[in-house]
């Protein structure tokens, strides 16, 4: 009897063991890892979906006009074997890792409207993030169902939902937010650079290039052109063309020739008075 006994307590113990084992098995295969990372472009949303631990095929039914860009399989680059928007694969992974880019889940209006579906490709605990624009504000406390966690990373608002979900059940979420004009005081300073950058154009550089032109042309004066200068100079830039004339030695016929062309070339100014001419520098 002792001996059936003690039988008796080892087969019991051999089967909670084996229940403890198969527990155990089965929290392993539940405590699969399906995480999704959204952040919002203006119109576009990436996305990086990263699963773990898995052992079959696996069709993963990604949302309607998804663009895969990259498809990692434990850390290695693979070409994707994609039929229509499913994603097959067709061997175990420890990690598997989706880029993608969507233009449909946002919609403009007065607001922007986030919308998103995911069906379960097998059973897994999901954790979703939804990073927002730099500028966006939710109205209120129901502009994101279902209900999220909200966090900030001092720029964008954060959204995290997460849940366990089973094979071939679906997770949506719904976000309404609007994003944030630029403030009047950037406006006034961008207007204020334009102005500064227009007049700068229109009047500083012209002005500059006269100037410059100015410099180049007294610089290529002859002699006899700089005896005229050289004399108006010392009239604080004003004389009679007589006065010139007699300063001068030139004839009437050569001074009013080189007068003519001083003035052509902008640097001085003929003033007729009377029968004579006064002559400034420019």
């Amino acid at each position: 009897m002792k001996i059936l006994k003690m039988h008796s307590q080892k087969f019991i113990f051999l089967i909670l063991a084996s229940l403890l084992i198969i527990q155990f098995a089965i929290q392993l295969t539940s405590a699969a890892e399906f995480s999704i990372s959204m952040e919002v472009y203006g119109e576009d949303v990436l996305a990086t979906y990263d699963l773990s631990s898995y052992s079959e095929q696996m069709i993963i039914e990604l949302p309607s006009h998804s663009q895969i860009l990259d498809v990692y399989l434990n850390n290695v680059k693979i070409q994707p074997n994609i039929n229509e928007n499913s994603l097959i694969i067709n061997q175990s992974f420890q990690t598997l890792q989706i880029k993608l880019k969507n233009s449909y889940f946002v919609e403009s209006n007065s607001k922007k409207y986030f919308t998103f579906n995911q069906k379960m490709p097998f059973e897994a605990n999901l954790n979703i993030w939804l990073i927002l624009p730099e500028s966006a504000t939710l109205d209120t406390s129901d502009s994101a169902y279902p209900t999220p966690q909200k966090s900030t990373d001092g720029q964008h608002i954060i959204l995290d939902w997460t849940g366990s979900l089973k094979k071939g059940e679906s997770f949506s979420a719904f976000v309404i937010y609007r994003e944030k004009p630029a403030s009047s005081s950037i406006l006034y300073i961008t207007g204020l650079i334009i102005l500064v950058i227009a007049a700068f154009y229109i009047f500083v550089l012209p002005y500059i290039k006269k100037i410059r032109e100015k410099k180049e042309i007294k610089a290529e004066l002859v002699d006899s052109e700089k005896r005229i200068v050289n004399s108006l100079k010392k009239a604080n830039g004003e004389l009679w063309q007589k006065q010139i004339q007699l300063q001068t030695g030139f004839s009437k016929a050569k001074l009013s020739r080189m007068i003519r062309n001083l003035e052509a070339r902008g640097v001085i100014k003929k003033i007729p008075v009377g029968n004579t001419n006064k002559i400034k520098l420019q």
